[in-house]
C-alpha cells in the first residue's frame, strides 16, 4: 500500500492514502528494528518494526520512479535512522 512514511523526534507514521487506516507509532514504544535482506545480494528488503504492545509492523520502500521496484537504500536508511531517533529517545539528559 502507497503512501508516506515519516520517522519524527517521537514517533514513526504512515499515513496511506484516504480510506485507509494509517499508523503511529510511538519511539518509546518500540521493541526492536530489523532489516530482512535478500539472502542472495544482502541487499536491504524489509523494515520491521516490534513494539511493546506486541505489534508487528512491516514496511517496504519503493523506488520513486518505479514504485515496484524495492529501494534497498531508502530501507536501510529509514532503519538506520529509527535506530539513531530510539537511542537518542532512550539517552538520560544530562543536567
Amino acid at each position: 500500500m502507497a503512501g508516506t512514511f515519516a520517522i519524527t523526534d517521537k514517533s514513526i507514521v504512515f499515513v496511506p492514502g484516504p480510506g485507509v487506516e494509517g499508523v503511529h507509532l510511538p519511539l518509546v514504544g518500540v521493541v526492536s528494528v530489523e532489516l530482512q535482506q535478500s539472502s542472495s545480494t544482502g541487499a536491504a528488503r524489509q523494515l520491521t518494526v516490534e513494539t511493546c504492545f506486541g505489534r508487528l509492523d512491516r514496511f517496504t520502500f519503493g523506488q520513486t520512479q518505479n514504485a515496484r521496484q524495492l529501494d534497498s537504500k531508502a530501507t536501510a536508511e529509514a532503519a538506520a535512522e529509527i535506530k539513531s531517533r530510539i537511542a537518542a529517545v532512550r539517552t538520560p539528559v544530562k543536567e
